[in-house]
């Protein structure tokens, strides 16, 4: 059985890919987003929060968790990558890179084993989820495509961008009756333990 998503990713046998690390985004750094940032009332702030009045609060990865979406997204260039994120209750993020069953350019349908072994886990542990793939000659906003399959809306998804191919860059929505949220993505300062 094969599950399609929202759009672009490839396969995760990597070959000798050409990773290039964010050293240019500083620690801490709120990624393409310009809009304001709002918190929870007690002022904390999760991985997968959306705040009221379409104002999105921003998504968080560490930098080990980036340097692995941007290394994973070159694996197997010029395809698309796909895979998925666990998000644990203390912000710690578990991977999952899932096969694109189709290898290719412009879209990507997650392999339907892998995908269901993935979600089993998340769903098991109780974990928020988000879904990410590649653009490989684009940039990272939701394609046509992408909206269109978006199938479930308490996930975050995430697009890694190679565009610019010297800048990678990764930008998170929310995907809600074909609405696009942008979430603002920050790198964490530090690791979760």
């Amino acid at each position: 059985m094969t599950w399609v998503w929202g759009c672009p990713s490839a396969n995760s046998v990597v070959k000798a890919a050409k990773f290039r690390p964010v050293a240019h985004v500083p620690l801490g750094t709120v990624v393409g987003w310009s809009g304001p940032i709002e918190h929870d009332e007690d002022g904390d702030v999760s991985a997968t929060d959306v705040v009221e009045d379409g104002v999105a609060d921003r998504f968080l990865l560490d930098r080990a968790t980036w340097d692995i979406l941007v290394e994973r997204a070159w694996s197997d260039f010029p395809y698309e990558v796909c895979g998925l994120l666990g998000i644990r209750p203390d912000g710690s993020i578990e991977h999952f890179p899932i096969d694109n069953a189709e290898r290719s350019m412009t879209y990507y349908v997650m392999d339907g084993r892998q995908l269901l072994r993935a979600m089993r886990t998340i769903e098991d542990e109780e974990w928020q989820v988000a879904i990410y793939h590649s653009h490989t000659h684009t940039q990272a906003y939701p394609s046509a495509t992408d909206i269109r399959l978006a199938a479930y809306p308490e996930a975050t998804y995430l697009i890694v961008t190679l565009q610019d191919r010297d800048a990678p860059d990764i930008r998170a929505f929310r995907i809600l009756d074909g609405e696009v949220i942008e979430r603002p993505v920050a790198i964490r300062d530090e690791q979760v333990a």
